[in-house]
């Protein structure tokens, strides 16, 4: 059924990473980070497995879907690898990562079952990572307001962005 994608992930992204010589971006806690860091390789492993499923969800994971530096320039180099006609795959995913981000890559990895449906549970990964940027950027939005040094005009400005994420319409 539906559920099992979940228990995968659940049990993929819920353990400690070693991932600790990266830069934490904004205002991520450790576990925030590997968290995200986890869920945006896992998305990765699946567009390198499955050329279906990187057909049809690379336009969408290429509107900055990704917000970790290390994984943006994996996914730059899986697009270019695939699009030059080559097959891809977790091996290619290794053999171009950074020693910290292969360790975690491996850690997946070793725990790694195809889902039934890898379409599905791509666009399930999107979609998390999706809104989970939406939440960092209205959380950096609603700290930048509680400054009293703001002009009306940067103020104005802010509460239009704001505005335009809590109607979920693009930036």
């Amino acid at each position: 059924g539906g559920s099992s994608f979940k228990q995968v992930i659940r049990m993929n992204f819920n353990e400690n990473s070693k991932n600790t010589e990266s830069v934490i971006p904004g205002n991520l806690s450790k576990d925030e980070f590997d968290r995200l860091d986890r869920n945006e390789k896992y998305l990765l492993i699946l567009l390198a497995e499955d050329s279906v499923c990187y057909k049809k969800c690379i336009d969408r994971v290429n509107q900055n879907l990704l917000q970790l530096d290390a994984n943006i320039n994996l996914l730059d180099k899986l697009s270019g690898h695939i699009e030059s006609g080559k097959k891809a795959g977790s091996e290619y995913l290794l053999s171009v990562s950074e020693l910290q981000d292969a360790e975690v890559l491996s850690g997946i990895l070793n725990k790694f079952i195809m889902p039934p449906d890898t379409l599905k549970a791509c666009k399930e990964l999107m979609d998390k990572l999706h809104k989970g940027k939406i939440s960092a950027k209205r959380d950096e939005i609603c700290k930048k307001l509680n400054d009293t040094t703001l002009s009306d005009a940067e103020r104005i400005k802010l509460m239009k962005e704001l505005n335009n994420i809590i109607l979920g319409k693009k930036e």
